[in-house]
């Protein structure tokens, strides 16, 4: 059973007011051989349930990699999963056995009012929106705590005391010799002085205070420390931090940096950036790259990795979440019986990853040429009897 929190009602333990699926399980059915896993370092729980100690796992979406348990009959969803991509992954933990196995996905297609902005959206759409809403909080808002971050954060000493007389943790790294390492201290404590010269600079930036309307910007402790994180990742992705540690007790990131040699922000850059394209396409980006605005090669390549960000990244993400709603709401809105809805989303799914991933000369199971590609001669024919004819088979 895959369950979109960790803990809480739609979570896998509980939290402090609320009984998680897990227990409720336990407690509702009796059943006592339950394995429940949400990542980390702990597998025995995994390991349970992988060697038939326990018989049902409840988990985050963490479980299963690696996992090739033969004889699991069934996966549910707690409710879709954040893409149809992601929802076959896990529905294929189950049936490797090459035996009949079920999937099923708890959808609610009830309208929930969000309190913002008094939208009517969709329950599990809704909780797909959190984390997008989350992850992707804007480009020149992300911008903008970048740059305070590098040039006007107060640093701190190992010991967690005041540096007066320095800001920013690109200061020290500017006046370093190539390959010097950087050892920077930056708070998270909110509130702090910090916090509140933050709030004050995205107040003058165009952006409504902490506590105003957009709930984005509530910088609560938790929204204030993961903005600040966030921003660390992204200056990871093209090497202007080497690593980074948390001190949750002091509520301090360390943070580790090295001077490079000129040209190595852009290779980190394009690093990063072959996750996504081909070497000639990234190498090309990277051209790009070198035109975007800013005073030297950190502030252009961190100017380009948002705009990349958001354009294909964000964009993505949410068309991967709007694919997979349509593709539950295609099964609760059909009038045709069960059996004939489940084969309508078999056609569907077979179409989206045709239509995304299809190559030519593909060899089914059964050694007949199953392309879509070469059915349709790379798009240029496209007749229902093609389609009548796939979906026969």
């Amino acid at each position: 059973m895959f369950c979109p929190h960790r803990i809480g009602s739609l979570g896998v333990n509980d939290s402090a007011k609320t009984s998680g699926i897990a227990s409720r399980i336990r407690n509702d059915l009796t059943i006592d051989t339950i394995s429940n896993f949400c990542g980390g370092d702990t597998f025995e729980s995994q390991d349970d349930f992988v060697s038939g100690k326990s018989n049902v796992m409840v988990a985050t979406k963490a479980f299963g990699m690696g996992i090739d348990k033969p004889n699991v009959r069934f996966t549910l969803n707690v409710n879709h999963s954040g893409s149809l991509e992601a929802y076959v992954q896990e529905a294929g933990r189950a049936g490797r056995d090459r035996k009949m196995a079920l999937s099923v996905i708890l959808y609610s297609d009830c309208n929930v009012r969000e309190d913002e902005t008094n939208e009517l959206i969709p329950v599990d759409f809704g909780v797909h929106k959190f984390f997008y809403d989350g992850n992707f909080i804007g480009p020149e808002f992300e911008k903008r705590i970048m740059y305070y971050l590098m040039q006007c954060i107060t640093l701190f000493d190992e010991k967690g005391q005041r540096i007066i007389d320095k800001r920013g943790f690109v200061t020290p790294i500017k006046s370093a010799n190539t390959n010097d390492e950087i050892v920077s201290y930056i708070s998270f404590q909110y509130p702090s002085d910090d916090s509140g010269k933050l709030d004050s600079f995205l107040t003058k930036a165009g952006f409504p205070p902490s506590g105003g309307k957009n709930k984005k910007l509530k910088m609560q402790q938790e929204a204030y420390s993961l903005c600040i994180e966030k921003a660390i990742y992204r200056m990871c992705c093209i090497g202007l931090i080497e690593d980074f540690t948390v001190d949750y007790s002091k509520k301090i990131f360390r943070i580790e940096c090295r001077k490079l040699h000129e040209g190595g922000y852009y290779a980190n850059l394009k690093t990063f950036l072959s996750r996504y394209f081909s070497e000639n396409r990234a190498n090309a980006e990277i051209e790009k790259a070198k035109t975007y605005k800013g005073e030297d090669e950190i502030q252009k390549c961190l100017e380009y990795l948002i705009d990349f960000v958001y354009r294909s990244i964000a964009v993505k993400r949410k068309q991967a979440i709007n694919d997979i709603e349509s593709f539950c709401k295609s099964a609760v809105e059909s009038s045709a019986n069960w059996l004939e809805v489940n084969e309508d989303l078999k056609d569907f799914l077979y179409f989206y990853f045709n239509s995304k991933y299809a190559r030519s000369g593909f060899i089914a199971p059964n050694d007949e040429l199953f392309s879509l590609v070469d059915d349709t001669n790379k798009e240029k024919s496209s007749t229902l009897t093609i389609y009548s004819n796939i979906c026969a088979s």
